[in-house]
């Protein structure tokens, strides 16, 4: 794959990215797409959803269709990336001595967890990945925007709030 002019040729991160893909998310799958000519996205499947307590998620399917809607209404090809089910904090394909990818892209609240990978990648001798951080969106109150609180009517996916 030719370089685009971005600064990595590719990029991965992961996410649950429940319906409806909210501010945040937009803020790190820009980020990700700014930074990259290629992303590799890994989506919770509902095991692992599951197994991390998120029980009142959207069906894996779903939250597939949804973020190929998002990216598609962001302008990104499809070409330009891949979606695989995630079933551990990170895909173990990040340890193999052919794996490509160069950053992962975080949110804030998920840094400890690619540091996490750069530590586990050492062990494999294989060089870190840079780690790109993307501050957590924060609605009108002040707290972070996460589906959850969407989820529970607190605030709307643009961080407007709907009850204290």
């Amino acid at each position: 794959m030719a370089r685009q002019g971005h600064k990595y040729k590719v990029a991965c991160l992961g996410g649950t990215f429940d319906i409806p893909i909210h501010k945040g998310h937009e803020a790190l799958l820009r980020k990700a797409f700014a930074c990259a000519d290629y992303c590799n996205i890994g989506l919770v499947t509902d095991e692992y959803a599951w197994r991390k307590g998120k029980r009142s998620i959207k069906s894996f399917d779903e939250r597939k269709a949804g973020l190929v809607k998002f990216l598609s209404s962001m302008k990104v090809g499809s070409k330009r990336y891949r979606i695989t089910g995630l079933d551990n904090f990170f895909d173990e394909g990040l340890l193999a001595k052919t794996c490509k990818v160069e950053a992962v892209v975080v949110s804030t609240e998920t840094l400890p967890g690619a540091r996490g990978i750069n530590i586990i990648r050492e062990d494999y001798d294989l060089k870190p990945l840079e780690i790109v951080e993307v501050a957590m969106v924060r609605a009108k109150d002040g707290l972070p925007i996460s589906s959850t609180r969407i989820r529970t009517e607190e605030i709307d996916k643009n961080g407007k709030i709907l009850r204290k």
